[in-house]
């Protein structure tokens, strides 16, 4: 998959993550349900900052076993666990990150939207860069997410069934 195409799905899986929930919740119950979403959906700021900060192990966890750990037998082996507890932790975050990132990139349109009299394009703006920067972090948690052993993607591998020569037909 190409970056670009890493990119678009980042961007499609937030938007039903992060922005669908928002939506329904506005449709449903107005500016109040909203707001309520909004606050179980965005963490408060200390947890934001954690999130983000345990990031960053995860994506060394995947650099190094994708580039450092990738010929060594016993290492792989005596590593195996905290491969195994950062992919799964990485997993987690890739998922909290891709919801916040659509609520994130919903908050103005649906702040200009219901409340065009308190709009302030400062904070919006504010909003739209986090969420981008967020964004590029849900980019780079799909990328590293093979190294750990998360591919999705089927193995390139050939028929593992092969017949003798006996059973052949003798025109194959």
């Amino acid at each position: 998959m190409t970056w670009q195409q890493r990119l678009y799905q980042e961007i499609l899986i937030s938007l039903f993550l992060g922005c669908v929930p928002l939506l329904v919740a506005y449709g449903c119950g107005g500016g109040e349900l909203l707001i309520e979403v909004v606050k179980g959906v965005l963490p408060p700021t200390p947890i934001f900052w954690y999130l983000a900060f345990l990031s960053v192990p995860y994506l060394i966890c995947a650099f190094t076993s994708r580039y450092f750990w990738k010929g060594t037998d016993a290492l792989k082996a005596r590593s195996a666990f905290w491969l195994s507890t950062w992919s799964e932790i990485g997993t987690v975050l890739h998922g909290v990150w891709r919801a916040i990132v659509g609520a994130l990139f919903t908050v103005p349109i649906l702040w200009l939207w219901d409340q065009p009299e308190t709009f302030d394009t400062k904070k919006a703006l504010y909003f739209i860069a986090i969420g981008a920067a967020a964004l590029l972090e849900c980019w780079y948690f799909s990328k590293w997410r093979s190294a750990l052993g998360g591919n999705r993607e089927a193995p390139k591998v050939g028929n593992p069934i092969s017949l003798s020569t006996h059973f052949r037909h003798p025109k194959l």
